[in-house]
């Protein structure tokens, strides 16, 4: 065999077994390697509100994530769910309840964003008991899980007739209720 085709196949084989090598390691490591998922209990909820930013807006989207998060933990038997808020605009709201990353959107206004008005929701809508206020405020919920949808209702008209959720609704800006 000459020189040539010794180093050729020399070489070749220490490509292929140092190919191998890293193929083993890179099994090894992936067999030993741990995956760990983590879930969360809290409800996914997505705000829209066109108001303009204020700590007024932030009390009252905190206010009725606390009410919904307490009638939601009654209506599922007493263990502890929290409500996780987002704020974000009505497409990208529309586009993350149509991919189930959240399982809500409540909207503050005075009416439901067409993008939002779509056949695969549910609609929940009220004014809340409150004479000072005449804002509507909507629960879209997505139509794939019925159980959901009958905890979020109830949980929705429970939320907006809190008397803290009311209170820090009727306060005027930097005159806040105490929660």
């Amino acid at each position: 065999m000459s020189t040539f085709n010794r180093t050729f196949v020399m070489t070749t084989f220490s490509r292929i077994g140092a190919l191998l090598l890293c193929l083993g390691v890179a099994a090894a490591t992936a067999v030993g390697a741990e995956l760990r998922v983590e879930a969360s209990r809290d409800l996914q909820l997505m705000v829209v509100d066109a108001s303009r930013p204020s700590n007024r807006r932030a009390a009252i989207h905190d206010t009725f994530a606390s009410s919904m998060a307490q009638a939601v933990t009654r209506r599922c038997g007493g263990e502890p769910i929290g409500v996780q808020l987002t704020e974000t605009d009505a497409k990208q709201a529309a586009e993350s309840l149509e991919m189930g990353a959240t399982e809500a959107v409540l909207v503050i206004g005075s009416s439901l964003p067409n993008v939002l008005q779509k056949p695969n929701v549910m609609v929940f809508s009220g004014i809340p008991d409150s004479t000072k206020n005449e804002r509507r405020i909507y629960l879209v919920v997505g139509t794939s899980d019925a159980t959901l949808q009958g905890v979020l209702a109830v949980a929705f008209s429970t939320a907006l007739s809190d008397q803290r959720f009311l209170a820090v609704l009727d306060a005027p800006e930097g005159k806040l209720a105490a929660r």
